[in-house]
């Protein structure tokens, strides 16, 4: 039900909004790292070192996410601040 709502009111209505507020992430962050974390990630951690239990934990948990194409981040999303492509315009 919370998820019909957010893809029929929210996020249809995203491009439309004159302000979003800053967010922690939006319905598609965790699509978009399964894309850019791979699991050659882990391979790059050594097993010796602490992080590499982390590192297999995120992984595993990215697997439950389909990664999507960077095309399907709306213009406006925070996330096209990592991925390039942001509608924002800055001064200075």
């Amino acid at each position: 039900m919370v998820i019909t709502g957010l893809e029929k009111v929210i996020i249809q209505s995203n491009d439309a909004t004159d302000m979003a507020p800053p967010s922690i992430g939006d319905a598609t962050e965790m699509h978009l790292r399964a894309r850019f974390l791979s699991p050659g990630t882990s391979a790059s951690v050594p097993k010796n070192c602490p992080e590499y239990a982390e590192a297999h934990r995120l992984l595993k948990f990215l697997r439950y996410f389909i990664p999507i194409s960077d095309k399907e981040i709306p213009p406006t999303s925070i996330m096209r601040e990592f991925v390039g492509g942001s509608s924002f315009k800055y001064r200075g």
